[in-house]
């Protein structure tokens, strides 16, 4: 007898379980003046850590994404490999000398689960060398 109520998973379902979509947006305040070049490097390292957090046989699968904005000048890093992070700069990112702040979004999608808080990314923030100490996320 059928009760008309569907009880069996769908592959839609299952695949939606499995998936890792993160994303935020903050405001980081330098305790002092970084360079262009510093602020780049920090986060590509960041970039390369989560990286390391998501790939499987070096490949993620998915994306992970980024946006570095200071004033009006963006500078984009894109990840699909764990070894290999994409940067793209637009909007006179390259007349940035230097900042006492920057606006980060980040936006990760994964097509198999993790656990990862946005605690978790924040503190990966705060422990790159050189955020340490001189860093408040707001």
């Amino acid at each position: 007898m059928h009760d008309g109520e569907d009880h069996h998973h769908h592959p839609s379902e299952e695949l939606a379980e499995n998936i890792f979509a993160f994303g935020f947006r903050r405001k980081i305040e330098f305790a002092g003046t970084m360079s262009r070049e510093q602020i780049e490097q920090r986060l590509k390292r960041l970039f390369l850590l989560l990286g390391t957090m998501f790939s499987d046989e070096g490949m993620i699968p998915g994306h992970i994404k980024g946006v570095c904005r200071i004033e009006d000048a963006l500078c984009f890093f894109s990840m699909t490999r764990a070894d290999l992070v994409e940067q793209t700069e637009q909007c006179g990112w390259e007349r940035i000398d230097a900042a006492h702040s920057c606006e980060l979004t980040l936006n990760i999608l994964s097509l198999r689960p993790a656990q990862i808080t946005e605690e978790t990314i924040l503190g990966i923030l705060e422990i790159l060398h050189d955020f340490r100490d001189r860093a408040t996320i707001v």
